[in-house]
């Protein structure tokens, strides 16, 4: 079995303004990312992982 995991940074200091691309996190490991420039369910991709560290995970 191979496990591959995400961990979705937090914001730099110089990035505190920008829009997150990340729309949901899931217990089960999806991972739901939106372009911002391809409006509605064209611009959404759904991946899946054995886990999600989001961006308040300690390293």
């Amino acid at each position: 079995n191979i496990r591959v995991y995400c961990r979705i940074r937090p914001f730099l200091p110089g990035e505190a303004g920008d829009k997150s691309i990340i729309d949901y996190i899931g217990d089960d490991g999806d991972l739901l990312v939106s372009n911002p420039s391809k409006p509605g369910r064209d611009g959404q991709h759904m991946f899946k992982f054995s886990k999600v560290f989001g961006p308040r995970a300690t390293q």
